[in-house]
């Protein structure tokens, strides 16, 4: 079956639809990677003033670099998917120029696409649990400090405050 101009240039465009997506989550994953960045620094910064931040800031900094880790394996992926989609559209378009090729290339990078990014997105997933014990981690620590300088400053630990170190007027 011979395709028109017309015809190829619109099966072109559906592998184009997952280049998208794939450019949404690899733009967010950018974003991702620049926000760990910056809290390092924000991190190493805050030991070198304080000593007391120190045993703190060695545990936040496993978990970012994990993040990182996570994270780089994730782009791998994604960008590996792209790759994978934009050779599946040219594929297609050369599929009809050349008619020994029956399309079939373009299907299996597809699917093989497809299965990149899901890999990818496992490691965006596994990398949000970890971002969401790294930052308990913190609400615990703020937590105790605002107890004991609570008490330090003649006050009960948790008087004046509720749900763990918000003042009531401040809800």
């Amino acid at each position: 079956m011979e395709f028109g101009a017309k015809e190829v240039l619109q099966t072109m465009i559906t592998p184009a639809f997952l280049i998208s997506a794939t450019g949404t989550l690899i733009m967010s994953t950018s974003n991702r990677v620049a926000r760990v960045t910056d809290r390092v620094r924000e991190l190493a910064r805050a030991a070198h003033e304080s000593s007391a931040t120190r045993e703190f800031a060695t545990r936040q900094l496993e978990f970012l670099a994990e993040r990182l880790l996570l994270l780089r394996s994730a782009l791998q992926a994604l960008y590996g998917a792209m790759a994978l989609y934009v050779g599946a559209s040219l594929v297609i378009g050369c599929s009809s120029v050349f008619p020994w090729m029956g399309g079939w290339e373009a299907v299996a990078l597809g699917l093989l696409g497809a299965t990149v990014m899901l890999g990818g997105s496992f490691q965006l997933v596994r990398e949000s649990r970890l971002a969401t014990r790294s930052t308990l981690g913190e609400v615990e620590h703020l937590r105790r400090e605002l107890s004991s300088s609570a008490g330090n400053a003649g006050l009960q630990p948790g008087s004046g405050l509720r749900g763990g170190g918000v003042r009531q007027e401040e809800r």
